[in-house]
């Protein structure tokens, strides 16, 4: 992909020595307060094209981080404490350098009047939702119906069907 050699030559002549990046998404469940149990995770690197996906047993055993997080590796997730707090359930380590995406989103729209019109949209994803922010720069993603859809399988909880994993 373009824009990411373009932010891998851009943090690297800032010295910044970063090799791969890799996005992420987790899903998992539980109620408010309750410690959070792990569904799947998704891995991407637009550098190369590489996909991964895991899903997890709610018991476990689970398997190891299928990716380096190491100094070297910029991970980047929207709302990045949601996958972080999958990835001490699952026993990883946490990512050295990591770009949240949705702080950079309210940074660029935390402007009170910006604030008050993104709200004042009401057709489509709220504004300061990932599914808002994908539809404001023209990023072509599932439909706010399908991830409703999607959260209401991840939150019914264990188990999941194959055909239900593929979705």
């Amino acid at each position: 992909m373009h824009w990411a050699g373009n932010l891998l030559s851009q943090l690297n002549s800032l010295g910044a020595g970063i090799q791969n990046i890799w996005i992420a998404d987790t899903e998992f469940y539980g109620a408010d307060g309750d410690v959070p149990v792990p569904v799947c995770s998704v891995f991407y690197n637009p550098i190369c094209g590489q996909k991964i996906r895991q899903f997890y047993d709610a018991k476990g055993p689970h398997p190891p981080c299928p990716v380096d997080f190491s100094e070297n590796t910029l991970f980047i997730a929207f709302a990045a404490q949601a996958e972080l707090m999958t990835f001490i359930q699952l026993g990883w380590e946490m990512p050295r350098r990591i770009l949240d995406l949705f702080i950079e989103w309210r940074h660029l729209n935390n402007e009170e009047f910006q604030l008050k019109a993104m709200k004042a949209v009401r057709d489509g994803p709220s504004p300061l939702s990932l599914l808002g922010a994908c539809s404001h720069y023209g990023i072509l993603v599932q439909s706010e119906g399908h991830k409703d859809d999607m959260r209401k399988l991840v939150l019914r909880g264990h188990p999941y069907t194959e055909e239900e994993r593929k979705t």
